[in-house]
């Protein structure tokens, strides 16, 4: 019996997610390289669009749990649904994105099925009948590798950095709507509010322009003045994690591996110095530019310009230059 690669897609009321594709991608080569077959899941109420946007993603099938149940999202109602919809479809691998959403739904999942989950992870190969795992350890410091059995099922989550790229074989899916009703845990459990920062992608997801500050900066106070220079590009402020571990920012602003994953045209990188955990969330950036002190940070081997310099230096006139145009 052929292996089966499952891929779960994250959406937002219909809208794809901006790693619903590459997850998909990702999975169709290694479907190709393990000789199995590969199936997408989707979980929700209304899903005609999302599925539409799947049709050309190179999957083989397309497996659709449309329930109003899902609608808004409920944790507990998405880990009954999804177990049931992985019994049904016995997968030898289920793929994820690294996300708020997988963090919460794949241990859970994993408990629920009695079977291992290797989250957060930086790189998947199939070899010799073997998943070739690469997670980052020690905070991001090491990278282990790992060799995994393909028998029995396993649960993966990848970073962005993970994800493939690019063109991708087309094929026309079939696609198949899947019973998994189940009782409503509700009266467990009741959802009273939904912020859009966590249920879907944000602002700096979103972003064209990203001005992110790091330990640099200083002082909290010196944040007013990245925010002028914000308004004058048109631009959104992000953080490294540090900032968000003195509550200078909130959660929803960090770039990087335990925060967002962001793509901006351009990605301004302020006394940051670059440490692999917010690589990771910005390495996609079609144009960095890094200022920072210290000629050694690391952030400089991803830049595309760099600038070593005392940021407030520089800062009046990089506002003076922006009020100019």
């Amino acid at each position: 019996m052929p292996l089966r690669i499952l891929a779960i897609v994250e959406h937002n009321r219909g809208e794809l997610g901006s790693a619903a594709l590459p997850l998909v991608s990702t999975a169709t080569r290694l479907a190709a390289k393990a000789g199995g077959e590969l199936a997408v899941l989707v979980l929700g109420s209304k899903l005609e669009k999302v599925v539409d946007g799947l049709k050309n993603s190179g999957t083989d099938s397309i497996y659709a749990v449309d329930d109003s149940k899902l609608e808004p999202y409920h944790p507990l109602n998405y880990v009954s649904t999804s177990t049931r919809a992985v019994q049904k479809l016995a997968p030898g691998i289920v793929l994820m994105a690294q996300s708020y959403f997988s963090s919460e739904l794949g241990p859970a999942l994993g408990v629920a099925l009695d079977i291992p989950v290797f989250s957060n992870c930086l790189g998947i190969d199939f070899r010799g009948e073997k998943w070739i795992l690469t997670r980052p350890m020690f905070g991001g410091e090491f990278h282990a590798r790992m060799e995994v059995n393909s028998s029995p099922a396993v649960i993966v989550s990848l970073q962005a950095m993970a994800l493939a790229q690019g063109t991708i074989t087309r094929k026309i899916p079939s696609i198949v709507s899947l019973d998994c009703s189940n009782e409503s845990w509700e009266d467990i459990l009741q959802v009273i509010e939904q912020s859009e920062s966590i249920i879907g992608e944000d602002h700096i997801s979103k972003a064209d322009i990203i001005i992110a500050l790091g330990r640099g900066i200083g002082e909290q106070k010196n944040i007013e003045v990245f925010r002028k220079l914000a308004g004058l590009l048109s631009a959104e402020l992000a953080c490294s994690r540090p900032l968000v571990d003195m509550q200078w920012f909130p959660a929803d602003r960090q770039v990087g591996m335990s925060g967002r994953t962001v793509e901006p045209r351009v990605y301004l990188a302020c006394g940051i110095s670059g440490a692999a955990q917010h690589i990771a969330g910005m390495h996609r950036s079609r144009l960095v530019i890094a200022i920072n002190k210290d000629p050694s940070a690391p952030i400089f081997q991803v830049a595309h310009y760099g600038v070593v310099a005392d940021l407030f230096e520089l800062l009046p006139e990089m506002i003076r230059v922006a009020t100019m145009g």
